[in-house]
């Protein structure tokens, strides 16, 4: 069910159908399945890693779920919340626990290769014939949303001038950019030293054709992170330094001459509206003003238990704090901090990989982390496991072996 879970939250995360608002995803109605088989294992004696971080993730799952059981008391729970910040870490927990073996971390680990294809290959025949010549209702797109009409993928906020947003199979240039900050870092570490050159050139193409700052954003952490600010002692890292400096050559040409709406949306827009991330950081500091005179606010979260103004839906520690106040956001950077040290710091390249993705994906998320749409937050905490779970078996991968 884990392997059944991490496939089709990556390529066809949007479908299913919305009951009212809420999106209920093939993604999610697996993973629940998988918690519950899960359970079951855990009950029947296989017994959990306390790790640090295990440990920092179920305080904070415990937290949030006495946090979200007063909001419902309240009548405000909010269901994305909940998913992202009390269920969703158990996928964490199931993950990194029931990964025990290098067959089926190998299994994961290819599940994501693949699935990074398919979703880049499927952007590419979106561009080509058009979002609705290739769109497969409920698959590739959410039923629900498919009926609304020929123009449904504008209602996602991927319109950008006259044109759209890359979106694949994730519904919105935003989601899509994100998670491929979260995909790619573990895909490059382990896909053999011929197909990276190209693997990074498609990266950073469909990236910046998803018109998203944040993704744009996390990009260029990526590239910094991994390819020059490292050591370059060895052959192998003044290799990927090259690497880098080619696929950025190749991907810039291609995309600043052949797709213009790329260099509309990086110059078209002034300084201050930069600044202010697109009206995000006026109403960021009108939550924390509204808040900051409140102790309870501040340390519990303002959400359904005192009034305030402005909001930060989209970035993400800004979104944590009005759900959990400082005690959630502390325990979600002490989780980020120590996860990417852990992980940067092994041996094993699937280890690294995702301590790369972690790290990108936490710097993208001071403009938006997508952190409350499907499948983002099931994606987070199942490969964060899936990190922790090749970490607990250094060299024993197919990444570490292929160099």
């Amino acid at each position: 069910m884990i392997f059944a879970s991490l496939a089709v939250n990556v390529v066809v995360p949007k479908a299913g159908v919305k009951v009212g608002d809420v999106p209920v995803t093939a993604g999610t109605i697996v993973c629940v399945l998988a918690l519950i088989v899960g359970l079951f294992a855990f009950l029947a004696g296989r017994r959990i890693n306390f790790t640090p971080v295990t440990t920092l993730i179920m305080v904070l799952s415990g937290y949030m779920g006495v946090r979200s059981l007063i909001d419902w008391m309240l009548g405000e729970v909010r269901i994305e919340y909940v998913w992202g910040l009390v269920v969703g870490p158990m996928l964490f927990v199931l993950v990194s626990n029931a990964l025990t073996t290098s067959r089926e971390i190998e299994i994961a680990v290819k599940i994501l290769v693949v699935g990074f294809v398919l979703v880049t290959a499927y952007a590419v025949l979106q561009y080509i014939l058009g979002v609705n010549a290739v769109a497969i209702p409920g698959i590739t797109v959410n039923l629900t949303d498919y009926q609304t009409g020929a123009e449904w993928y504008l209602q996602k906020h991927n319109r950008v001038g006259s044109g759209s947003k890359l979106f694949s199979t994730y519904q919105n240039g935003n989601l899509l950019g994100v998670n491929l900050l979260l995909i790619f870092p573990v895909v490059y570490e382990v896909v053999r030293r011929q197909w990276k050159l190209p693997a990074l050139v498609a990266f950073v193409a469909v990236a910046m054709l998803t018109l998203s700052r944040s993704a744009w954003l996390g990009v260029a952490a990526y590239l910094a992170f991994r390819f020059v600010f490292t050591k370059s002692a060895t052959a192998a890292a003044a290799a990927a330094r090259i690497f880098a400096g080619i696929a950025l050559i190749i991907a810039g040409a291609a995309l600043f001459g052949a797709f213009p709406q790329v260099t509309d949306r990086l110059f078209g827009s002034n300084v201050d509206y930069l600044t202010r991330l697109s009206g995000r950081t006026p109403r960021l500091t009108q939550l924390i003003e509204s808040t900051i005179t409140n102790p309870i606010a501040v340390f519990f979260g303002p959400q359904g238990i005192s009034e305030y103004e402005g909001g930060a839906y989209e970035i993400t520690y800004a979104a944590v704090y009005l759900a959990g106040g400082l005690i959630a956001l502390a325990l979600l950077v002490a989780i980020l901090v120590r996860s990417i040290h852990s992980l940067l710091k092994s041996v094993d390249r699937v280890a690294i990989g995702v301590g790369f993705g972690i790290m990108v994906y936490a710097v993208a998320s001071f403009i938006e982390g997508g952190f409350w749409l499907p499948p983002t937050p099931s994606l987070f905490w199942m490969i964060l496991g899936l990190g922790f779970a090749a970490a607990a078996q250094p060299g024993a991968t197919l990444s570490a072996r292929r160099g």
